[in-house]
């Protein structure tokens, strides 16, 4: 064999052997270990627990979607160790509202689950407050612990006498609304409870 093939062999084992190593490298962000390139399954993000509730939510990672994609992600979460966790109802996500007692949970807006969840219970309360006026640094209706960029988020609530349509909240001005199953919205998944 001449030197030059000897060269070409060597060259297309080095090629291979880095090829190896760099694929080896190559991580998809998920941290469990029969990788499946899912993203749902990152153990990287964190919670917090509602000391009110007792709800453990998803913090800081947030999905954006559609209603069924919503569900779907919430169903295939795992993160702090956990994968039980679900969409929320509205009720659950009305108990993150502060700052505007009118769509609180508990408070006078005619939405609830279990309770009141024909488009007809939305009443004028439900509308919430001023934009940006919530106690959070942000000006959010939400706890301050809670992370994230975004602030409408799906419920698992249908509305039962609207078609393809679910409760949402928007904790920009504490709104409890509607939302048509195809728009994309935030999802925050939640987890345990009372």
């Amino acid at each position: 064999m001449n030197r030059t093939n000897l060269a070409l062999v060597c060259l297309a084992i080095l090629l291979l052997f880095l090829t190896a190593v760099v694929a080896a490298c190559i991580d998809d962000d998920d941290d469990d270990a029969d990788d499946n390139d899912d993203d749902n399954d990152d153990n990287d993000c964190t919670t917090w627990t509602d000391p009110s509730t007792g709800h453990m939510w998803e913090n800081g990672k947030e999905y954006f979607g559609a209603w069924y994609d919503a569900i779907e992600y919430c169903l295939n979460l795992s993160c702090g160790d956990y994968d039980d966790w679900r969409l929320p109802t509205i009720d659950e996500l009305r108990s993150l509202i502060r700052g505007c007692e009118g769509t609180e949970l508990g408070g006078s807006c005619g939405v609830s689950d279990p309770g009141c969840t024909y488009y007809d219970c939305r009443n004028s309360d439900c509308g919430g407050c001023e934009e940006y006026e919530g106690p959070a640094l942000d000006g959010y209706y939400l706890p301050d612990d809670l992370n994230g960029d975004y602030y409408v988020y799906w419920s698992a609530t249908e509305i039962i006498d609207e078609d393809e349509f679910a409760w949402i909240v928007n904790y920009k001005y504490a709104g409890v609304t509607s939302g048509y199953f195809t728009s994309e919205y935030s999802v925050r998944c939640v987890r345990g409870g009372d």
